[in-house]
């Protein structure tokens, strides 16, 4: 998207791919590092509530975040 003006992956595919790999690797390890602050961030509530419950909890407030985005979705259209 930086190297050429226009649709890069038609006129400069090898540059194209190289600019989608270098932000697949970008995104990746933004996600490793949240994981690793996450995981000591909540790491004494998952000793405190248990594995079981712990992620059980997690889950449901993910699945609830995506019901809840899906429903204004189609709200919105």
């Amino acid at each position: 998207m930086v190297f050429v003006d226009g649709a890069p992956l038609d006129s400069h595919p090898v540059l194209g791919g190289l600019a989608l790999a270098t932000s697949i690797a970008w995104g990746l390890f933004v996600l490793s590092r949240v994981f690793r602050h996450t995981g000591k961030e909540l790491a004494p509530y998952h000793k405190a509530l248990g594995p079981t419950r712990f992620l059980a909890l997690m889950a449901g407030t993910v699945g609830a975040i995506a019901i809840i985005a899906a429903v204004l979705s189609w709200l919105s259209d």
